[in-house]
């Protein structure tokens, strides 16, 4: 299938998105789109093979307004995460999980946040984390003081993954020029684009809670934390994220990535066991003190050359 590019429609923005036996919440994440968009906005669904009433409840709720699109087979989610870039022919891209939901008014604020003068490479706004049923949970931290250019943003995104994606927006010709989110990294591509993106340009951080992001137990995330694959697969991000930043701070910030992802399995672990998830637990207290260690060994390791 041939890429769209951006402003071949006339459209403003394209929301787009990846949907995997998604009958549960798509319903809810159509709606919060919905409720805001007008014709300058492309809708498209992308199936990734679903077996359910995920195609359906797309069309009896989004009518003539929503496009679907279906991968041939189930080709996964970073996969079909880049079919999300390449669907998109609005000048900006929001890739929305099928789980997810906006708040009203996302998208005006984000176009505002998007025609600054200083031409952000991304948008991102803080986020309420919900669980299965809606209920409420954290939101994620202020990065800066009110709204405006995230000028630590490369420097954070470094240490860890502080961004939810119903929050991110980015332009479709930034996406043309970083190119595409990376299948060796399963459950951390999106960490890793973000830090791309952040490499490449201005980052804007929207200082309001417009995005909501849910966590429940059908996520291949939970899915990877009982594994470990979560905290192998940061560990290889971190090495991933050093491409992209400057070379004198490389050793210090991965130091530092490595340390955090330590601290984050040792918490997941501890989660676990008081599920009484005792195996997964420790196999998180093993990866926490394995992380733990290579920091250190990072910290004094010799500095690279120039």
């Amino acid at each position: 299938m041939q890429s769209a590019r951006a402003g071949d429609a006339g459209f403003v923005w394209s929301v787009t998105i990846p949907a995997f036996n998604a009958e549960r919440y798509l319903g809810q994440t159509l709606q919060s789109v919905l409720e805001q968009a007008d014709d300058r906005v492309q809708i498209v669904v992308l199936d990734d093979h679903c077996s359910d009433r995920t195609i359906e409840i797309a069309k009896q709720i989004g009518g003539d307004r929503v496009e679907v699109r279906a991968n041939a087979e189930n080709l996964g989610a970073i996969a079909t995460f880049n079919a999300c870039i390449n669907a998109a022919s609005g000048r900006l891209v929001h890739i929305l999980h099928a789980d997810d939901r906006v708040r009203p008014g996302f998208y005006a604020v984000m176009e505002r946040a998007m025609a600054d003068n200083s031409k952000p490479s991304m948008a991102s706004c803080r986020t309420q984390l919900i669980d299965e049923h809606s209920r409420a949970g954290v939101t994620t931290r202020s990065e800066r003081d009110g709204s405006g250019v995230w000028l630590e943003a490369l420097t954070t995104l470094g240490v860890s993954n502080c961004v939810r994606p119903p929050g991110v927006v980015v332009p479709r010709d930034v996406y043309d020029t970083v190119g595409s989110f990376r299948p060796d990294l399963p459950h951390a591509a999106d960490w890793e684009m973000w830090a791309r993106l952040a490499a490449a340009g201005p980052v804007w951080f929207e200082d309001q809670v417009l995005a909501e992001y849910r966590q429940h137990g059908a996520q291949d995330t939970a899915a990877r934390v009982r594994t470990g694959d979560n905290i192998r697969e940061r560990v290889d991000c971190v090495a991933a994220i050093g491409a992209h930043l400057p070379q004198e701070r490389r050793r210090s910030i991965a130091a530092r990535a490595l340390a955090y992802s330590g601290v984050f399995a040792a918490r997941s672990g501890a989660n676990l066991i008081k599920r009484h998830e005792w195996r997964s637990g420790l196999r998180q207290f093993q990866l926490a003190a394995v992380c733990m260690w290579r920091a250190a060994r990072t910290l004094n390791s010799k500095p690279e050359r120039a």
